[in-house]
């Protein structure tokens, strides 16, 4: 009886090895699954969303799930014929533009916001300049980008640039009111942070003032707004006429302010 007891108590043992062992397994399994998926679904975003002249794929899929592996990424470049072509990330790197390899960058950003969305962490991200050297097209990605993630409601951001069109744009798309927007000063005394103090748009608030008469300085600053304007519509002579404020040429000495209103009308 005593040998039963013990064969039967080795076994029980046996057993219950196995058990933790295998509950360790699909742990293992389940975490390398999720982090598959979430390669996956990173590398989708990726390629939906900016404008490079490459994709972005992960070969070892199954290997990640099955074996635990790190994910393999591969790049595949896009040639004019549409035809893709496999290339070595070292060669990728050297024939892109800056802003292309900025953008190439943002996949671990994508994966970061990713896999906090899914484990529902509250998280503060820090984007110092993210859109510099990106061409417009991959500017306002990155725009629409910060914008979906302003609806995830623990995740909060603080957005640094220098570049003012980008600010304008970022504070128009993700609607942020005057308690979130800040502009920095310098001067010999240090380094000072002050809310923003002008909210409109500035060529709306110009164009709506300049009929009190009380504002040279707006109506000297949209001369070369509205020359633009003309020049891009294809408006030549009222593209001469307001050059003549802004250059001495013949005739800016007969200049008026009523002709300057005409135009601008």
């Amino acid at each position: 009886m005593a040998y039963l007891s013990s064969s039967v108590d080795a076994l029980n043992e046996a057993l219950d090895t196995f058990d933790r062992g295998r509950e360790e397994l699909e742990a293992i399994v389940h975490q390398a699954q999720q982090e598959a998926t979430r390669w996956v679904e990173v590398l989708e975003e990726f390629n939906s969303r900016f404008s490079v002249p490459f994709l972005v794929t992960m070969e070892n899929q199954h290997d990640v799930i099955l074996k635990a592996d790190a994910p393999s990424i591969r790049f595949r470049f896009k040639g004019a014929n549409g035809e893709e072509v496999p290339v070595a990330e070292g060669d990728l790197i050297r024939i892109l533009s800056n802003g292309e390899k900025r953008a190439l960058y943002l996949l671990n950003i994508i994966f970061e916001v990713i896999a906090r969305r899914e484990d529902q962490v509250e998280t503060v991200f820090i984007f110092d300049d993210i859109a510099d050297s990106f061409d417009y097209k991959n500017k306002y990605a990155i725009v629409e980008y910060l914008r979906d993630i302003t609806e995830i409601p623990f995740f909060k951001q603080i957005i640094l640039t220098h570049n003012y069109d980008f600010y304008r744009t970022v504070s128009g798309r993700l609607d942020l009111g005057r308690d979130n927007k800040f502009h920095t000063l310098r001067n010999d005394d240090g380094l000072f942070i002050r809310q923003e103090k002008y909210q409109n748009n500035p060529f709306k608030h110009w164009k709506e003032k300049l009929p009190s008469g009380a504002h040279d300085d707006f109506l000297l600053a949209m001369i070369p707004f509205v020359r633009n304007i003309a020049e891009f519509a294809g408006l030549d002579a009222l593209e001469a006429d307001l050059t003549r404020y802004l250059h001495v040429k013949p005739g800016s000495d007969a200049l008026t302010v009523a002709d300057l209103e005409g135009s601008f009308k």
